[in-house]
């Protein structure tokens, strides 16, 4: 019996080959199951010991699922035959098993934001593990947000952008259609010279229908005064990734949108300008002044451009390909504090506004490199410790790009 499945696979395994040779546009691959635990014929009490006597290491049924779906979208087209296994008998003639390290399971250069993950496919979860610094980040020395600040900051939306790619790395077969529910909890300092060790921890809560929601939080160890790491990690951040399949992201009708130009003044603020205000009130240089023109400011909104640039974010690698458009993002966050700025009395201290949480983002397309963006935002409601806002992004055609629901800004003083 076993010796005909035996043939039964080789010889599906050769047909797939001789498919592939004559079809190149099309994935051929064939898959080879250790003992599965959770379902099939191997999955009995009596089958279970045998296979434990014979040195086999069974693999979960929820593990073939996911590592199917990997190899089938990240594996090579080239490759032979591929086996999923924990643990086989041990054969004098073949190589010893080694586990699969992070670099083996993916391309790492369309991680950048990722150094190394362990992942649990049983439970949908992994902990990923990234070191900052300025030698590695080159754009780390730019984003100085606040012209009091000694040292640079890890961006929020580099955070954000570690959260998707973990949860892309979980499920590479899905794209990144949204956030939901982030707070940005601390800020990460990193001094010149001195890497911050940070774990991001992504966990998948919900799936259904070709949508997946992945819970995902950054941590980092703490410092002392002195500037010496300790053992016990702090929170800075954390939200939910939304994956899913294009066919089931449909753009948001959002209220208000887009805002009308009798919401604006005249007031409009050029590129000199912009960076008289850059440096003005931020210590933001290079690529982290992301705004090109501001077009309108009203009394409870405003509408920017912005025009991504390339640029070489990581040390030693080619540009990235990120998953979420942080320069994006961030040119949001730069609307909205310039609104401020703006809008204020006369006489006042000079505010800006930081971001602090949001409940929703959903993205609709990526944005190609020099491709111009006009971002419109509307203040939805104002107290004592900041502003909600919500923002939609259009492309030269006017087709949405990306949309944000309660962007929570908080007040800081200059």
């Amino acid at each position: 019996g076993q010796s005909n499945y035996a043939a039964a696979n080789r010889a599906m395994t050769a047909y797939l080959e001789s498919l592939r040779a004559g079809q190149p546009q099309v994935r051929f691959q064939s898959l080879l199951l250790a003992p599965v635990e959770g379902g099939g014929m191997a999955d009995t009490e009596e089958i279970r010991a045998l296979m434990r006597l014979g040195g086999y290491g069974y693999i979960h049924a929820k593990e073939a699922a996911a590592m199917f779906c990997r190899e089938l979208v990240c594996g090579d087209p080239g490759t032979g035959p591929v086996l999923f296994a924990r643990e086989l008998p041990q054969v004098p003639s073949a190589p010893p098993m080694g586990a699969a390290g992070f670099s083996e399971l993916t391309d790492t250069a369309a991680f950048p934001l990722l150094d190394d993950a362990a992942v649990d496919w049983k439970a949908g979860s992994l902990t990923a593990t990234r070191t900052f610094s300025n030698k590695k980040d080159l754009w780390l020395t730019d984003h100085k947000p606040l012209p009091m600040l000694k040292h640079p900051l890890v961006s929020g939306v580099m955070m954000l952008e570690a959260f998707a790619e973990a949860a892309r790395f979980l499920h590479p077969y899905l794209t990144v259609s949204g956030f939901r529910d982030v707070r940005f909890i601390d800020i990460i300092e990193c001094p010149e010279g001195r890497a911050r060790v940070s774990r991001i921890d992504c966990r998948t809560v919900r799936a259904a229908a070709g949508r997946f929601l992945c819970k995902t939080g950054l941590q980092t160890r703490d410092v002392s005064p002195s500037g010496r790491e300790l053992e016990h990690w702090i929170p800075n951040s954390k939200g939910k990734v939304v994956l899913g399949t294009a066919d089931n992201r449909k753009p948001l009708q959002e209220t208000g949108f887009p805002v009308p130009a009798a919401s604006f003044t005249g007031q409009t603020v050029d590129r000199d300008g912009l960076t008289e205000l850059y440096e003005q009130y931020t210590a933001l240089q290079g690529r982290y002044r992301v705004l090109d023109a501001i077009t309108g400011i009203g009394a409870d909104s405003v509408e920017v451009r912005t025009i991504l640039q390339e640029s070489t974010d990581f040390a030693g690698k080619p540009p990235a390909q990120y998953q979420v458009m942080p320069y994006l993002l961030e040119a949001l966050f730069h609307a909205v504090d310039f609104q401020t700025l703006l809008t204020m009395e006369a006489g006042r201290p000079p505010v800006i506004v930081l971001p602090y949480a949001f409940a929703a983002i959903d993205f609709y397309r990526q944005v190609a490199t020099g491709e111009s963006c006009r971002i419109q935002a509307r203040c939805r409601s104002r107290s004592e410790t900041g502003v909600v806002w919500d923002a939609a992004v259009y492309d030269g055609r006017d087709q949405v790009v990306l949309t944000a629901q309660g962007l929570e800004m908080r007040w800081l003083s200059l």
